[in-house]
């Protein structure tokens, strides 16, 4: 994706938590997981900002925004999640960082394939000396 200066512009996800009179229930849980004041959790909730964002290519950070999600729906909070300003259900995200561990394996695969191919390689060398 690209912005009209015709930079390179990445993917993020984003949440919202849709007001219900309950933020107070959810400000313990989102201070618990992520940094961020108290005043700029509550800000964020009561102005139904994003209350994380994070960029498509950080696992780390999907995995847990993921994670976050799933504990404030415990506590009965309706999230509205967003791949850049399109609405995605949850199981995007999920498939998403599912994805990045399947590339992980296949890649691992390849290598651990490399490795004993150039350790037969070079045990064949051994025996001709």
């Amino acid at each position: 994706m690209e912005n009209r200066a015709g930079e390179s512009m990445m993917s993020e996800i984003k949440f919202k938590v849709l007001k219900d009179g309950n933020t107070m229930k959810y400000i313990p849980v989102i201070k618990k997981m992520r940094n961020g004041s108290l005043s700029e959790i509550r800000e964020r909730l009561n102005n139904n900002g994003y209350v994380d964002t994070c960029p498509i290519e950080n696992i780390d950070g999907l995995r847990q925004m993921n994670d976050l999600i799933e504990e404030l729906r415990k506590k009965g909070a309706q999230i509205n999640l967003y791949e850049n300003d399109r609405m995605v259900e949850q199981e995007f995200l999920k498939n998403i960082i599912e994805s990045h561990f399947d590339t992980e394996r296949v890649l691992q695969e390849i290598d651990d394939k490399v490795i004993e191919q150039d350790w037969s390689e070079n045990d064949e060398d051994h025996k001709h000396f």
